[in-house]
């Protein structure tokens, strides 16, 4: 889910799928985007339909945020392997929605696998993204489950308004 942009990671990510799905028919992707780059959204596209995956990969464009959110709901895993992310208002969406998170390490949140075991992080390579897909495959419904509590859970903790605006009291008081 994000903007269909080069720099999102989509491209790789979906190169990764595609060679995943040749040889497991139990996956499939969504894609959630905002139209930015024409030509790029064409691109991929005409990849998915030359590995004829067009019946696996379900493609969004121009989705309200809220229509986005409920399709996203329906997967299971998020999934952002952008090149540049600040603070990512979408890993946090999915957060708060109890997902699984599968991210790239340039999205500057090495915590959600080594620390608060939510999901993996990964670099932008083939094989690691490859690696990282079949794991979420054969993780069983307990386990997808139990990452995306712990997703809410920090979001709740980390993330939420009530958490943000208490830290922001403790640092700068409250107005007295």
């Amino acid at each position: 889910m994000g903007r269909l942009h080069p720099k999102k990671g989509l491209l790789e990510f979906l190169q990764s799928f595609l060679c995943v799905a040749e040889t497991d028919c139990s996956i499939g992707m969504m894609i959630l985007g905002m139209k930015d780059d024409l030509q790029y959204e064409a691109d991929l596209k005409n990849l998915i339909k030359s590995k004829g995956m067009a019946d696996r990969v379900l493609y969004f464009s121009n989705v309200s945020s809220l229509e986005a959110r409920h399709l996203m709901r329906k997967s299971d895993v998020f999934v952002l392997t952008s090149f540049q992310e600040g603070m990512s208002i979408a890993i946090l969406e999915a957060m708060s929605d109890s997902m699984p998170l599968l991210i790239s390490d340039c999205c500057n949140m090495p915590e959600v696998d080594s620390l608060w075991g939510c999901g993996k992080v990964v670099r932008l390579n083939q094989d690691e993204i490859e690696k990282s897909i079949k794991y979420f495959s054969c993780c069983g419904k307990e386990d997808i489950q139990r990452m995306g509590e712990c997703s809410k859970k920090i979001f709740l903790s980390n993330f939420s308004w009530d958490y943000v605006c208490n830290k922001l009291i403790d640092v700068y008081g409250d107005g007295n």
